[in-house]
């Protein structure tokens, strides 16, 4: 069995209490109010003022977590020799996994492919700003063995 860890993002719709108590690590969605250029995270904005905000008409707009985010959080993960379990979105045995960067990269084992396969998934999508690619999970697995590293790269 590969040693691996799941990693989330704040939307998950888990109190970061439960997370934590768990050991799961997890990155947090940044907003911004409407007309205001600042951008929060985390409980940075105490509630009761967030709250005000919105009683008085502002809208505030969420986006995806920022891709240095994960980098920060996934690097001390890899760096233990761990693989990362971690989903952006699924469907119909399609992963697709989106990075809001002109250069990324997917790092891992093939045992994690192999975890990916055996829960149905058939196809990786691969989307950073300038590129998308489609991989099926047959031919990455072809391609080594269980404890092999992969890299999938756009630049």
């Amino acid at each position: 069995m590969n040693d691996f860890v799941i990693y989330t993002d704040s939307a998950c719709d888990i109190p970061p209490e439960l997370l934590k108590e768990w050991g799961v690590p997890y990155s947090w969605l940044t907003y911004v109010f409407e007309g205001d250029a600042r951008q929060y995270s985390n409980y940075e904005l105490p509630f009761p003022e967030f709250s005000d905000k919105m009683r008085k008409g502002s809208v505030a707009r969420t986006s995806a977590v920022i891709a240095d985010a994960f980098v920060q959080g996934f690097e001390p993960i890899l760096q233990d020799g761990k693989d990362i379990l971690h989903q952006d979105a699924r469907k119909d045995g399609v992963l697709t996994i989106t990075v809001d960067a002109d250069f990324a990269s997917l790092t891992g084992k093939l045992g994690g492919i192999q975890t990916l396969k055996a829960q149905g998934v058939d196809t990786i999508v691969f989307v950073t700003n300038g590129a998308t690619s489609t991989f099926a999970l047959a031919d990455l697995l072809s391609q080594g063995n269980t404890g092999d590293s992969y890299t999938l790269t756009h630049d």
